[in-house]
């Protein structure tokens, strides 16, 4: 009996029109997009810090994994395109180039607009194809290389 009122309460809790979750979602999204900032500032400073890179993978994923949690597709969507961006970098498949630094910090503000428009209540529709299409590029992540990105999903 315990354990089923324990999943009522999680499924109570997982909808995403929950309020508390919502506000928890938006309190660890600025959590990870600062974390996010910070380091591609360093990474900008420092091309090689490895920490860095580390850092803003990880702040991408939890940032991807909660936005799917609350059905923010766009966002959970952006956040995946920028991951697989980023997981290149670590693997050493690519540079920090200052042209994947520059694609970053645009992802960053794209990422800022998302949340926004969800703080107001609305969903961000103007999918960044361009930027998605720099992000991809400045990894290296074109041509054979590259799987076929899907389009981001719909929101609900």
């Amino acid at each position: 009996m315990i354990l089923l009122e324990h999943d009522r309460l999680m499924s109570d809790y997982l909808d995403p029109a929950n309020e508390e979750l919502l506000k928890d979602f938006f309190d660890e999204a600025s959590l990870q997009v600062d974390l996010f900032e910070q380091n591609i500032l360093a990474l900008e400073k420092n091309a090689s810090d490895r920490d860095a890179i580390d850092e803003i993978f990880r702040a991408a994923h939890t940032l991807k994994g909660a936005a799917a949690t609350v059905q923010m597709q766009e966002l959970a969507g952006f956040t995946h395109i920028v991951e697989d961006s980023l997981d290149e970098v670590r693997s050493g498949n690519s540079a920090a180039t200052p042209r994947a630094v520059e694609a970053l910090l645009q992802s960053i503000d794209a990422i800022k607009l998302m949340l926004i428009a969800r703080k107001a209540g609305d969903v961000y529709e103007n999918e960044p194809l361009e930027l998605i299409a720099e992000l991809r590029e400045a990894v290296g992540l074109t041509g054979e290389n590259a799987s076929v990105p899907a389009p981001l999903p719909a929101p609900l």
